[in-house]
């Protein structure tokens, strides 16, 4: 007759009603930290049940990680499929998708953005202004270390538009 192994330790409390609550509380896009709360767990005992479940997955805890992994997985693809309905009609948000996605290529833009404000800011000052104070805070934005242009011009270093 063969031989029964005994198990060593206390059995694992990750039950199917824990599972279904976690999955459940992740799938609409809850933190580990209130999925566990949720689930009457805490949230070390979480992470180390996903992390022992990635390490051995034919193990106890296996089911609790690819659990975890298939609801976040379900998750992304809810918001994805949003997030694709919303860029179709808001080009900032599309922009926006394309550099979340694919930064290589589609960097940001904001560079170009920020230069784009500042010159329509610049033009309105220089509509206001006469051209020797709107040259002086030109002067003053370019060199904000207080340096200022060449002595050789004749307005004293402050170029003129």
């Amino acid at each position: 007759m063969p031989r029964r192994l005994k198990r060593w330790g206390r059995p694992t409390k990750v039950t199917p009603e824990i599972l279904e609550t976690v999955s459940n509380a992740l799938l609409v896009l809850c933190k580990h930290e209130t999925a566990a709360n949720l689930a009457g767990i805490g949230l070390r005992t979480f992470y180390r049940w996903r992390r022992l479940g990635e390490e051995k997955p034919n193990g106890p805890f296996g089911e609790f990680s690819r659990a975890v992994r298939g609801a976040e997985a379900k998750a992304q693809q809810s918001l994805s499929a949003v997030v694709a309905l919303g860029a179709r009609s808001d080009p900032h948000l599309a922009l926006e998708v394309l550099h979340a996605r694919w930064p290589k290529l589609w960097p940001k833009v904001v560079k170009v953005e920020v230069e784009r404000e500042v010159e329509a800011i610049l033009l309105t000052i220089g509509k206001v202004l006469p051209p020797l104070q709107y040259a002086r805070c030109v002067d003053a934005i370019a060199h904000p270390d207080g340096s200022e242009g060449t002595e050789d011009d004749e307005n004293g270093g402050i170029r003129l538009p």
